[in-house]
């Protein structure tokens, strides 16, 4: 577990376990839309998992589950990494 202390962020991250990650955030955003929301679910491409996104008058909070693996885009399926 690590968290990440920064001028106006603070993230907590878990992981990997079975090459999953968690990670949760919160930001202050210099300029602000207002009020915006994002979510995506993937689960091919690199990172693949579920993000969730929600920022209110410059406020950031961040909730993602992903897979610390990158794809292979050519053979459709996880990167393999060896040590030779």
């Amino acid at each position: 577990m690590r968290l990440t202390l920064d001028r106006g962020s603070y993230y907590l991250t878990a992981g990997p376990l079975f090459h999953k990650c968690l990670e949760v955030g919160f930001q202050r955003m210099r300029k602000s839309e207002g009020i915006d929301f994002l979510w995506r679910f993937t689960t091919r491409g690199d990172h693949a998992g579920l993000k969730f996104n929600f920022e209110m008058f410059g406020l950031l909070f961040e909730f993602n589950i992903y897979d610390n693996r990158h794809w292979d885009y050519d053979k459709d399926t996880w990167c393999a990494y060896h040590d030779d």
